[in-house]
């Protein structure tokens, strides 16, 4: 883990935000800082990922594309950017170096902390879409080991062995890297005998010499100077000890990822020595047996490899057996911003959430940080014990190795849709296949399309993917999955899925707010023995025990600042809770979904024989449409009822965050009971009393 550092710790115990800053060095050698460049911030969000099997990390920056002299196009010769030495020089290129740091910057009267470099790599792609938006992708700094080939086999170290850290260093002298030196902060103390260097990529050559004694190569944070530095290091395997604990407060989410067997091996066997002399060592895990079976992997160490003695082919089986006896990813956790974390890390998560209610210590597999205007979040995808690879292990199993230049992989299955703000997530099962590349997302608003350039959304080696900035509707998805070899599998089965509209949508708006300190200037009506009144800082809405009694309360604003109409994106959420479970009905909105001419959003919760049903409803003119949103619904304890409407697109009904349901037909239009701008009502079906709790009330309309 990167070192927290005092100001850093004194701010994560308390209310912090996130201040960040892109800087890419401009073609005169200056780093220009795109979050503050000629007084303007550039830059819209960053996502920065980072996976145990893959040998660099990655970030995608996203920028606001600006208009004619401040315009950050890279072709836009008048543009103000691309002019800061006096002629034409574009402030973005392919291969100029780019940072993102970050800062915790405290809500209270507390010092910021020092700025920490998150990412240090190479501008790869520029992508400027139709519409003229700019977006980078980029790789760390090991981009350029990875993109540098051994043009010539040479001979390296002698028949007495040399530290492998040096020959790595010399592999990189003598390829045109002797600017880069390796920093080992634990020698292996393994030692290389003479052998000849095959023609690959430096970092792949680089990483075959770790692979022998299960370490890996990849650039790393030196808290001790604050830099990132080639590093050749080994995960701590056995750790038993966290490295930091995430408290429930700091917790956003909880996902459990898709768990599959087909990567465990618990049984692995290594064969090595010369051809007249092949010695086996077999390395298991009697627990993973227990739990999944006998799972078995062979390795073929080569008549030439380094790895010569028992000790040597040991130590490869079990630091093997340690990364592949367990799922690759168990759980996906969800946290505010924690800039320290690193591949391998031990933490604990303090329990009490739906998936696990004690204490979890896991360890880290891959994160993505995701830093916007408005969120900054960490998600950290984890396992049980650290691991140094997963899927680079399986590239070795000798039993995989047959001809795959011309097999393609099999199509993908199994993957999830989740609507998100904006779009939609896609998750996917770990792949199996050993030289498994990645996945293509294809996206249509048509059924039954045929995947091709047009249609490709984003293709990487990751699992999860964000499909964002879709229009709400309903879209067509297929996958397909592509080899090391740049065979392609057939596309997957077709699925389908309307997204979530964006969660956040107005920047002018009319909004309405209350947490029921009082309740001057609401209409209140009652039958039988109902009553209203303010409990606390809540609403009560209550039936008493003589049977089909009615309380209903509305709100209209007394002064108007706008008009208010269905014509406009409108929202509102509200937290509520209920005594019992039995013989009511409740309707919660916006509008009036009574009369003649009910027009109204609502949520109905209907208490039957035992147990609340949830639906949600739309209403115009007094014809309505519904849909059923949740059965078995425990409303003793607060649930966060929000729901958002698109003028003649649909209204999307969320439960605690998630959307459960949507209407797309019957939606209203015009200005007919729309100036009522929050709605309850209670009414008791049996000679009982009941009650419903309106504890907020939160109303938007953009302007």
């Amino acid at each position: 883990m990167i070192t927290i550092s005092s100001s850093h710790q004194a701010l994560l115990k308390r209310n912090y935000k996130i201040a960040s800053n892109v800087s890419v060095k401009d073609a005169s050698g200056t780093w220009r800082s795109l979050t503050s460049l000629l007084k303007q911030n550039w830059v819209k969000g960053v996502e920065i990922n980072h996976d145990i099997d893959s040998p660099v990390a990655t970030a995608s920056i996203e920028l606001e594309k600006g208009a004619d002299r401040l315009c950050i196009s890279p072709f836009n010769e008048i543009s103000l950017l691309n002019r800061l030495s006096g002629s034409y020089s574009p402030i973005l290129d392919i291969g100029r170096e780019i940072k993102i740091d970050v800062q915790l910057v405290p809500d209270y009267n507390l010092t910021p902390s020092s700025w920490l470099t998150i990412f240090h790599g190479y501008i790869d792609t520029i992508n400027i879409s139709q519409d003229g938006s700019v977006s980078l992708e980029c790789r760390d700094l090991g981009a350029r080991v990875q993109d540098t080939f051994i043009e010539e086999e040479r001979i390296y170290s002698d028949s007495d062995g040399e530290p492998v850290e040096q020959i790595m260093q010399q592999i990189l002298n003598d390829n045109g890297l002797s600017s880069i030196t390796l920093y080992v902060p634990t020698s292996p103390g393994w030692y290389i005998k003479k052998y000849k260097q095959e023609r690959v990529g430096v970092l792949d050559a680089l990483q075959s010499l770790a692979d022998q004694i299960g370490w890996s190569v990849k650039y790393k944070f030196r808290s001790s100077d604050s830099t990132w530095r080639l590093t050749l290091w080994c995960p701590e395997r056995s750790a038993t000890t966290p490295l930091y604990t995430f408290e429930r407060s700091s917790i956003l989410n909880v996902r459990n990822l898709s768990i599959d067997i087909s990567g465990i091996r618990n049984v692995i066997s290594v064969w090595y020595g010369p051809a007249n002399n092949r010695q086996q060592v077999v390395a298991s895990d009697s627990n993973s047996i227990n739990a999944y079976g006998r799972r078995f992997m062979e390795i073929q160490e080569s008549s030439t490899s380094e790895i010569d003695t028992y000790s040597e082919a040991y130590t490869l089986a079990n630091n093997i057996l340690d990364d592949l006896k367990s799922p690759k990813a168990e759980i996906e956790i969800t946290t505010f911003l924690f800039p320290f974390v690193e591949l391998g890390d031990l933490y604990r998560f303090q329990g009490g959430n739906d998936l696990f209610t004690s204490d979890l210590d896991l360890a880290v597999v891959s994160y993505t940080h995701s830093i916007t205007s408005s969120e900054f979040t960490t998600t950290l995808r984890c396992r049980g014990k650290p691991a140094g690879a997963y899927l680079r292990w399986h590239q070795l199993d000798t039993r995989l190795h047959e001809a795959r230049d011309t097999i393609p992989p099999s199509p993908p299955s199994n993957f999830t849709l989740t609507p998100i703000s904006g779009g939609f997530n896609i998750s996917l099962p770990t792949p199996t296949e050993a030289d498994w590349d990645g996945y293509e997302i294809h996206v249509s608003e048509t059924s039954g399309f045929t995947p091709s350039e047009s249609t490709l959304k984003v293709k990487g080696r990751q699992t999860s993917f964000d499909i964002t900035d879709l229009p709400t509707k309903t879209y067509y998805v297929k996958v397909i999955s592509y080899d090391t070899s740049g065979n392609r599998s057939e596309a997957s089965s077709e699925a389908s899925i309307l997204t979530s509209p964006f969660l956040n949508p107005y920047t002018n708006k009319v909004q309405y707010d209350t947490y029921f300190d009082s309740i001057d200037g609401f209409t209140k009506s009652t039958t039988g023995s109902a009553s209203i009144i303010l409990y606390g800082y809540n609403l009560l809405l209550a039936t008493g025990e003589t049977q089909n009694s009615t309380a209903k309360i509305h709100k209209e604003p007394l002064v108007r600042v706008t008009r208010l109409t269905w014509n406009k994106i409108r929202r509102f959420k509200t937290a509520i809770a209920t005594t019992e479970r039995t013989y009511f009905s409740a309707d919660i909105g916006i509008g009036n979904p009574s009369g003649q001419y009910a027009t109204a959003i609502i949520f109905r919760l209907v208490g039957g024989s035992s147990y609340v049903t949830l639906y949600g409803y739309v209403m115009y003119l007094g014809n309505s449409t519904s849909t059923l949103l949740a059965s078995y619904l425990d409303t003793t304890s607060p649930v966060l009822l929000e729901a958002i409407f698109i003028p003649s697109t649909g209204v999307y009904f969320y439960l605690d965050g998630v959307q459960v349901g949507s209407i797309t037909t019957g939606l209203p239009s015009g200005e007919t009971e729309s100036n009522k701008i929050f709605y309850a009502s209670l009414t008791n079906t049996s000679a009982t009393s009941r009650s419903l709790l309106l504890s907020e009330w939160h109303f938007l309309q953009e302007d």
